[in-house]
């Protein structure tokens, strides 16, 4: 009777630490994934947006923050651990086509960034004006005088939607759409200047177009 009596009694608390479906832990970056509005949260953001976007009452919502498959969580943005570029896409998340910058972050007039030891330059957009923008700005880039603007084209990521929180990553499609010579997950310019002519990634085809046109107009209904 008592080993049966002990039994239920692991059998509820389980249940109640259990978090509901549209929940799923990413453990590496310590934050929560909402799958159904497909965005990330930490300790200090998950209740208000279990209130604003699931209606749960405070309860509910007590119960699923106390549950122990949270302890690892990241209590505020400062602990997240942002995922590195060529991971494999996260499902749950909005995958856009983007622009990433292939400059080092380097002052020198005469830099071959192409052959640089400084770090490349971070920046990513989804925006072809942003990537112009920044080249213009950051880099002194005109075209007049360098030619075309020899950013790089992948797929992003970002953990967070709000605008003050997205920083973007470049993933790897679960599907492959691509095959290149270059890291598996960037696409070259076919203009750029350091790129061979031939270099364009071949046609997509039209359903995984479709699809993502599809997750693209999500992101932006969000934004």
């Amino acid at each position: 009777m008592t080993s049966e009596r002990s039994t239920a009694e692991s059998g509820v608390r389980a249940e109640g630490d259990a978090l509901p479906s549209y929940l799923r832990i990413l453990p590496d970056f310590r934050v929560v994934l909402c799958i159904t509005h497909s965005c990330c949260y930490t300790l200090q953001n998950l209740s208000r947006h279990l209130l604003e976007k699931h209606q749960l009452k405070s309860r509910e919502r007590q119960r699923i923050e106390s549950s122990s498959q949270l302890n690892d969580i990241a209590t505020s943005m400062t602990e997240v651990v942002q995922p590195h570029d060529g991971i494999n896409e996260i499902r749950g998340l909005p995958t856009v086509p983007g622009f990433i910058c292939d400059r080092a972050k380097c002052d020198h007039p005469k830099c071959d960034h192409a052959e640089c030891d400084h770090p490349k330059c971070d920046f990513r957009s989804t925006n072809e004006n942003q990537i112009r923008k920044h080249y213009n700005k950051e880099h002194q880039w005109k075209v007049a005088k360098h030619g075309d603007m020899p950013w790089d084209e992948a797929y992003l990521q970002t953990l967070f939607q709000q605008n003050q929180r997205r920083h973007y990553f470049v993933v790897v499609l679960e599907d492959q759409v691509y095959e290149s010579s270059n890291p598996p997950y960037i696409y070259p310019r076919a203009n750029a200047s350091n790129n061979a002519p031939d270099s364009s990634p071949p046609p997509v085809p039209e359903n995984v177009q479709d699809e993502i046109m599809r997750r693209y107009r999500r992101v932006l209904a969000m934004s």
